[in-house]
């Protein structure tokens, strides 16, 4: 489930729950204990950091947070998803602001300087994020479509839908990308549920790379749907 967003105070707010809070920093907890590589084991992490991100709850909390360690401490890549994910989420209906679209891309960037640092939810959720909130980077896109290249045979189906989501509606034409997305997520689709066959549906049809295997992938899943 999404979080949940109130209005105060003209703000967009967004509330994470206990489930997600928990799941953002005690799973890094544990792949940092365990020795797993990835963004956790880094000596610049910073989990007091990652924490206070992950408690913000509106765009304001997160813009003083990142005046807080601007030039200090260098962001790791989950923190700057967690940061670009809540602000996305609180500005996620209507036309964001400038700078809403410009941290989002500012913090994406930082992801993709240290991709192959960053887990593929991460990786995933921020092309989510720069897309909700308009991020129109040609360079950055460009980065992240070879990266999804290369990741997009170990992704989830959740991962694949948010995807091909976040390709769509970030502006991506790559019909080779579409369509490798597409065989790719067609391959999946026994373990996807509603949600993710309607985000990578409205994401391959928007880029005009519904390839016969998964549009066929797509009708028989539906009719099973329609038999329970």
């Amino acid at each position: 489930g999404s979080g949940v967003v109130h209005r105060r105070r003209g703000w967009g707010c967004m509330v994470l729950e206990p489930w997600r809070r928990k799941a953002i920093t005690g799973l890094g907890r544990a792949r940092w204990a365990s020795g797993e590589p990835g963004v956790a084991a880094l000596p610049t992490f910073d989990w007091k950091m990652q924490m206070e991100f992950a408690e913000c709850r509106s765009s304001e909390d997160v813009f003083k947070l990142l005046r807080k360690y601007e030039g200090k401490v260098p962001l790791a890549p989950v923190t700057a998803n967690t940061a670009a994910y809540i602000l996305a989420k609180a500005n996620k209906r209507g036309k964001p602001e400038r700078r809403v679209t410009d941290a989002v891309g500012r913090l994406a960037r930082v992801l993709m300087d240290r991709e192959w640092e960053a887990s593929s939810r991460n990786f995933v959720q921020v092309l989510w994020s720069s897309a909700t909130v308009r991020v129109r980077d040609a360079d950055l896109w460009d980065r992240a479509v070879k990266a999804l290249v290369r990741r997009m045979p170990t992704l989830e189906p959740r991962e694949l839908s948010e995807a091909c989501w976040a390709c769509a509606n970030g502006g991506v034409q790559d019909q080779k990308l579409g369509e490798a997305l597409s065989n790719q997520f067609a391959s999946t689709l026994n373990t996807a549920n509603d949600q993710d066959v309607a985000m990578a549906s409205f994401g391959l049809a928007t880029m005009d790379a519904m390839t016969p295997p998964a549009a066929d992938a797509v009708a028989r899943y539906i009719a099973r749907r329609m038999d329970v």
